[in-house]
């Protein structure tokens, strides 16, 4: 084949690969407003997209079977008609009207706006590496690596090039402008097929057994559920960041570069040991036993653990690759398994478990899946044979299976009996036990000088199985017995009654959401009507209710329902009015906590997106409204722009006041309030008191000359460079503490 073919070829799967993956953060930003700004939006994003290359890869698959030119002549139409897809702006449509689960809208409206360009996106790499096959004889694996650089340099260039610099509608017309370059790149390359003399035959060799394609299928499964989990993991419990979208996915590709690089990154014995590091290391954070107070060194951890089991699965799917004539249908079962992995995160556990049980059981199937394998190569491992004991080889098998089976039916029965008493994580000791027991009787029965790696790696990987028995985490289990849990798309809920020493009204109810506390109420019945947490009367919030209700009847709106604590604060003369997206947190606030039912002033909630229920109301002209809707540990990026800020004004009394909850480990919120306060000649003041931080802006004349104000509230310290956030551009890494 010609040189300069060889360059187009090369120069349309970079360009493919890259717009391939950088669309996806750029549609997933631009939708995440219409639909809360939670984190589950990302997961469905990424599910859609594995599917959608799923569709891709199987296109690609029957396209390759087709004759030479009809395939450039499909491909080709194919691609004219994509183009009528541009530009990819969301259609104003898609947004929800109620509060139903938004899964379907988002998927809906996804495959309407990229669906084809990102089908024929996907299709991309196997199918010019099946015609570059067949039109040179050569294998194209290299030009796999080449997909996967660029996919990788898209995505880098997203965090780090296009979101600090480019607004969201023009990263959405720039990315539709290189789409068009990219078609004219392919059809170039099946205009070429024309000329190009006959297809070098391939030969045929058998097919792969089917035990081999569900190796396959359950090697590409697995780094692709652990790849939403972590994302998952790390957006909950930070923030909706776009860079911790990215990161993930980052790995992932990096980890298929270089496997399948050919360049023998992959070392299988080594991989394999820090494999077990890795599953350690997992279970330990997910257990709280490991606390991290600076974001970049909780990402790292999570991160690098995350990239060796990645390397794994790709290093073991790159060390199974078939012959050239199978190429389509291998990159098929790699697609099937991601998506399979995407379903299994994004669809069954949010409907199936009612917790969140997704990220350890990725863990524990990983380390089944790795203590298989070692049993599957136990004839060939790399300079260190097994002995050939039966006992032995049965031993690693077996242990796998059991305390795998352990975690499956210990996860079923805290479904089915949240309550019950073998529940108790103390009550594992006896697993790990005969992990730690079984695990030391390998390492004693293997001969040889020093123990050979693969004792010590299946021990490791023992007794990282035996703790992810226990890895299903509830902060409640740490306390006392879950009352309730439930999980929806917006996240998972979790009830729980304990005494803390934190607090002084003795026993009390806690709500979780996943692992951070989002309220709490006291069970003395002293002390039920008594605001604790974060809206203790100290707080910010507190003290603006007290200070507002001396001068006579309240008008309070709520952006953030929780357990309804601030209804607390009404009076028969007061009128509350709670804005909240998920129905689940209604249904506990109003059967688990009493504050709304005690509550002596009228009371209402709104279900839906707060920004799109206030945009449909008429002004509200409250005397307070406070923003406590939290996505995580951090308020949705949506609810702090410009445009929201204008709406609260709106909805506000000319002198109101704006409460707004900035409390979060890792980032720093009040700077970006302070910004919107200077813009509506507004001042701000942050309070730190309760455990909590809250930003007052008012305009009311001396609200913050009063004695138990001025008292703790303090000046706000600007950052340098920052600009104020719009729904068309926001950078939280200017933010980050």
């Amino acid at each position: 084949m010609p040189r300069l073919s060889v360059v187009l070829f090369g120069a349309t799967i970079l360009t493919g690969a890259f717009l391939l993956f950088v669309v996806q953060p750029i549609i997933a930003k631009l939708i995440l407003p219409w639909f809360g700004g939670s984190a589950a939006v990302w997961t469905t994003c990424l599910l859609f997209f594995q599917v959608a290359l799923l569709g891709g890869y199987a296109y690609a698959h029957w396209l390759s079977g087709q004759p030479r030119m009809r395939q450039a002549a499909i491909h080709t139409a194919l691609l004219a008609v994509s183009l009528f897809f541009l530009p990819i702006l969301p259609s104003i449509r898609w947004k929800p009207a109620s509060s139903e689960d938004p899964l379907p809208a988002i998927a809906g409206l996804l495959a309407a706006t990229v669906g084809l360009p990102y089908l024929l996106l996907s299709a991309t790499s196997p199918l010019l590496q099946s015609w570059y096959t067949r039109a040179s004889g050569a294998l194209p694996w290299r030009f796999f690596a080449l997909s996967n650089v660029g996919s990788l340099a898209g995505l880098l260039a997203y965090p780090v090039f296009i979101e600090p610099l480019v607004a969201n509608r023009r990263q959405a017309w720039s990315w539709s402008i290189g789409y068009g370059a990219f078609a004219l790149l392919c059809g170039c390359v099946a205009f070429t097929l024309r000329g190009s003399q006959a297809p070098v035959p391939i030969v045929k060799t058998a097919s792969p057994a089917l035990s081999e394609r569900l190796l396959w299928i359950a090697l590409a499964a697995c780094p692709s559920a652990l790849l939403l989990a972590v994302t998952s993991h790390l957006t909950q419990n930070i923030a909706a960041l776009p860079f911790l979208w990215v990161l993930p996915l980052s790995l992932y590709l990096l980890s298929f570069i270089l496997c399948f690089d050919g360049s023998g990154w992959y070392r299988r014995p080594l991989f394999i040991c820090l494999s077990a590091a890795a599953l350690l290391t997992i279970t330990a954070v997910l257990r709280s036993e490991i606390e991290f107070t600076h974001i970049g060194t909780n990402i790292g951890v999570v991160g690098a653990a995350a990239f060796v089991l990645f390397m794994v699965c790709h290093g073991e799917l790159a060390l199974r690759r078939p012959a050239a004539d199978r190429l389509t249908s291998f990159y098929l079962m790699i697609a099937a398994g991601g998506a399979i992995g995407g379903l299994l995160i994004a669809v069954v556990a949010p409907n199936v478990f009612n917790a969140l049980y997704d990220f350890p059981l990725v863990v524990a199937l990983m380390a089944f899946l790795f203590a298989w394998l070692i049993w599957l190569e136990r004839r060939t491992w790399p300079a260190a044979p097994f002995p050939g004991e039966p006992y032995d080889q049965a031993a690693v098998a077996i242990l796998a299976l059991l305390l795998a089976s352990w975690l499956t039916l210990r996860l079923a029965a805290s479904w089915l009996f949240p309550a019950a008493e073998f529940l108790d994580p103390r009550h594992d000791v006896r697993i790990l036990a005969l992990g730690a027991v079984l695990g030391l009787y390998l390492i004693w029965r293997v001969k040889g000088a020093g123990r050979t790696r693969f004792a010590v790696a299946a021990a490791a990987l023992a007794f990282a199985l035996g703790l992810s028995s226990i890895l299903a985490r509830d902060p409640l289990f740490a306390k006392g017995k879950p009352r309730l849990r439930a999980r929806n798309f917006y996240g998972a809920l979790s009830v729980g009654d304990f005494d803390d020493e934190s607090l002084t009204t003795g026993l009390a109810r806690y709500l979780y959401n996943g692992t951070i506390l989002h309220g709490a109420q006291s069970l003395m019945p002293a002390y039920r009507r008594v605001p604790l947490t974060y809206y203790s009367a100290g707080s910010g919030v507190g003290l603006a209710l007290t200070s507002l209700g001396k001068l006579g009847p309240l008008r309070v709106g709520v952006i953030g329902l929780g357990a309804g604590t601030l209804a607390a604060y009404g009076r028969p003369v007061d009128r509350y009015r709670f804005y909240e997206i998920n129905p689940l947190d209604l249904k506990i606030a109003t059967t688990e906590f009493t504050f709304l039912r005690d509550c002596p002033a009228r009371w209402d909630v709104v279900l839906g997106d707060a920004r799109l229920s206030l945009e449909g109301e008429q002004p509200q002209q409250f005397d307070l409204l406070a923003v406590d809707a939290f996505s995580g540990d951090a308020i949705p990026v949506h609810l702090l722009t410009r445009e929201a800020f204008r709406l609260y004004w709106h909805h506000l009394k000319p002198n109101g006041v704006l409460a707004v909850h900035v409390s979060n480990r890792y980032l720093s919120l009040g700077p970006v309030v302070l910004m919107a306060a200077f813009e509506s000649a507004r001042d701000a003041k942050s309070v730190s008191q309760g455990g909590s931080d809250w930003v007052l802006v008012t305009n009311r004349d001396g609200f913050f000359d009063q004695p138990e104000i001025r008292r703790v509230a303090n000046l706000i310290d600007p950052i340098t460079g920052l600009r104020m956030w719009t729904d068309d551009y926001s950078n939280l890494f200017k933010i980050l503490r």
